[in-house]
């Protein structure tokens, strides 16, 4: 059996469509005729050298047509086209529930499921199979899984399209064209990571421009399908029980579309890991002057002297170190909570008249902990029991002429709240908890064995002065948080799969309370370790997460590596890895270049900044005029020069461009942006503004920052500054030595 077309080099979705769409019709009419015949020859006698064998026979004629008329309404659910090690021919088998042979049909044959040679259809990525006769290697092409209801084609999704010609074409093509065809198009390497069940938490570890991101999008995919097994039960999970956190607004918008549009996944939740913390509070809680000072610190050229105290304090804060001081400090809460009122237990009841003894009190207030192990929770328990027992037992009941019963309990719990506030047992409120905790140095240290007095005197300096705490930092949130949870108790999301993109920049913290909504702990997680940008909330190394899922010393981790850059043209990946000369980050490898070539990127030099920003104003003009460019942004890395950049072009009244802001998806094709604000994000074209020595030092985190500018672009890059030719920033490679 052979191709019908040529679904690699000339790939047309609705010419696809119509031609599966054919071919169901063809077979749907084989088997009409087939089941007439069928149907004929079970009415008419059956022969046989005896009438056992007759009654066999017959027997099995009736079992055959009902075989046939139960897939007559969905013969086949996929498709696999494959080649072998004999031929090379590229050849095409359908699979259904059961097999068949449609007469007069070109293809006309249905191979079972359980068939051999569907091993390669469930996973594309094996390179042979078992037969009698032995091994039989074969390559997968095409693995296309076909969407049937009433012997009507629906829809059909491509798992697996290898990339040949057609995939240089599209990565040649405009973004808009790539999206739609990284989606539709998977290389084997990428089936492998995205289709890893046997543990139940993936890591992707991934350079900039391998398609992490794509692979995350097509997992949700895999999940969602028949053959994953991925949610409870061992079933196949649903939309709704699926999350995805992305780094931006304008990323998941981006992914949103592809999700919905090309994958034709609907329901699946999506959110920044920041904007999910803020709705799980049980109070309001904002934001206190969005990013935190230390980013700026990181970013200026005259560093603050005390930086390096800033970060290991703000990193404590959203550390695993920081969930067990906030462990210990409620653990002596309650221990505090339990002995006042035990001292007091007797005066309660009588001041309370509950008419029980002090001992039958304790019992009650330890049956509180035991069902609400959360000391708020467990104080809401018992003052519902009381205010009950206070309702039906006083013998002064505050109750006026005609209240009703339910009156009479608020009264009571108002009586029973007072009386517990009074002894020894207050509710208490997580933000001003929170705030008094981390303004005392001696009261973390005395909750922490990890803290020595210099990092707790700097993580007091770190907490917004609000004593309500109902302003808090960004990294004051997940601390916040896992507090309010400890002292009120939470409702689970139960989400049956996580999916984390650029998540090497989520904090441990962070991830133990996604792990604390997950009903079976199944996550995937994508990410590279040389994108983390901030060093006070990237994390080392993956094993900062995997040792958060490890369980009875079993290891439920399984982690991949995606190093070649799709992305990108291969002389500006070349480009991008100079610029990361010297960045060491464990775990991590340089980042492989494509073979699709293009233009070496541009480093230009400006006398001022305003003859730099008619340059990148006339540099937008000529790459609008290329077949291949859609996008383009230009990256800066201050919001001030990027607001500098957006005045000029209203007076030099270039059109078609937007500022992106924080919090906000994209607005036009043409963008101005902060660097920080694009991660996960591409562009067609990449121009760097203001990259001198004044805004880009020889530093870790400025070489990083650079680097994620340019492997932002897919087909040209440039660099522009000002001044002198001194003025280049010195992690600004030249373009010698660049492939051509």
């Amino acid at each position: 059996m052979t191709q019908q077309i040529d679904t690699q080099d000339q790939y047309d979705r609705d010419a696809e469509f119509q031609h599966e769409e054919r071919h169901l019709e063809e077979v749907v009419d084989g088997m009409d005729r087939d089941i007439a015949r069928r149907e004929e020859s079970v009415s008419g006698p059956t022969y046989g050298p005896d009438v056992r064998s007759a009654d066999a026979v017959a027997a099995n004629k009736k079992e055959t047509l009902e075989r046939v008329k139960m897939a007559r309404n969905k013969p086949f659910f996929g498709r696999l086209d494959y080649s072998d090690g004999q031929d090379g021919e590229v050849r095409t088998i359908y699979l259904g529930k059961t097999g068949l042979r449609i007469e007069d049909v070109p293809d006309g044959q249905i191979i079972n499921w359980e068939n051999p040679i569907a091993v390669i259809y469930y996973n594309p990525a094996q390179d042979s199979y078992d037969t009698p006769h032995g091994k039989r290697d074969v390559k997968a092409h095409l693995k296309r899984e076909l969407d049937i209801e009433d012997a009507q084609l629906r829809g059909y999704q491509d798992v697996l399209r290898l990339p040949s010609a057609r995939l240089i074409e599209s990565l040649s093509g405009p973004s808009s064209e790539y999206l739609a065809d990284a989606i539709d198009t998977l290389q084997p390497k990428q089936y492998v990571v995205l289709s890893k069940v046997d543990s139940p938490v993936l890591i992707a570890q991934g350079a900039a421009g391998a398609g992490k991101s794509i692979v995350g999008l097509q997992r949700i995919y895999f999940i969602l399908s028949p053959i994953s097994n991925i949610g409870v039960l061992g079933r196949p999970t649903r939309p709704e029980r699926i999350i995805m956190f992305g780094p931006s607004a304008a990323f998941l918008e981006y992914a949103s579309k592809l999700l919905s549009e090309d994958l034709q996944v609907k329901g699946v939740r999506q959110s920044t890991v920041t904007t999910w913390v803020l709705g799980k509070f049980s109070a309001r809680v904002s934001i206190k002057g969005g990013n935190e000072r230390v980013l700026d610190d990181l970013m200026s050229k005259t560093r603050n002297r005390r930086l390096n105290e800033s970060l290991e304090a703000y990193k404590f804060k959203g550390s695993m170190d920081m969930k067990r001081l906030l462990d210990t400090y409620v653990r002596k809460l309650k221990r505090s909570v339990q002995r006042n009122i035990r001292r007091r237990s007797r005066n309660i009841v009588d001041n309370l008249e509950l008419g029980i003894s002090g001992a039958e009190f304790n019992n009650r207030m330890d049956d509180a902990f035991s069902g609400r192990p959360e000391l708020n929770a467990a104080r809401n328990y018992l003052l519902d029991t009381l205010a009950d027992l206070r309702a039906r037992n006083a013998t002064q009941l505050p109750r006026r002429r005609n209240a009703s019963d339910a009156e009479v309990i608020v009264a009571n719990r108002r009586e029973v709240d007072r009386e517990l506030d009074y002894s020894g047992w207050p509710e208490y409120d997580f933000r001003t908890q929170y705030v008094r905790l981390m303004a005392d140095a001696d009261a973390m240290q005395s909750n922490s064995s990890k803290l020595d007095r210099s990092k707790a005197n700097e993580i007091c300096l770190t907490v917004p002065n609000n004593a309500s705490g109902r302003s808090l930092g960004i990294t004051d949130l997940a601390a916040a948080l896992y507090l309010d949870y400890a002292l009120n108790g939470f409702t689970r999301e139960n989400f049956e799969h996580v999916v984390v993109d650029e998540a090497q920049d989520v904090t441990p913290l962070e991830m133990e309370l996604l792990r604390l909504h997950s009903l079976n702990e199944n996550f995937t997680l994508l990410g590279d370790l040389k994108q983390g940008l901030l060093p006070h909330r990237s994390i080392e190394n993956w094993n900062e997460f995997a040792r958060l899922f490890q369980k009875d010393n079993v290891h439920n981790v399984h982690k991949e590596e995606m190093y070649e850059a799709y992305r990108s043209v291969k002389q500006i990946t070349q480009y991008a890895n100079r610029i990361l000369k010297g960045v060491h980050k464990r775990g991590t490898k340089t980042p492989e270049a494509s073979d699709r070539a293009g233009e070496r990127p541009k480093v230009e030099q400006h006398k001022s900044a305003g003859d730099m920003y008619t340059a990148i104003a006339e540099a937008i003009d000529d790459l609008r005029d290329k077949n291949e460019v859609n996008s383009i942004a230009v990256l800066t890395k201050w919001e001030t020069t990027a607001k500098d950049i957006e005045k000029a072009f209203r007076s030099k009244r270039v059109e078609g461009f937007s500022l992106l802001k924080q919090g906000h998806a994209r607005e036009t094709d043409i963008i101005i942006s902060p660097i920080v604000l694009t991660k996960g994000l591409e562009f067609d074209a990449i121009i760097v503004a203001n990259a001198d020595k004044n805004n880009f030092a020889e530093t870790d985190f400025d070489r990083m920052l650079l680097y994620l500018a340019c492997t932002r672009a897919r087909h040209y890059l440039q660099i522009h500054w000002h001044g002198p030719g001194s003025a280049k920033s010195p992690i600004v490679p030249d373009t010698t030595r660049l492939s051509r």
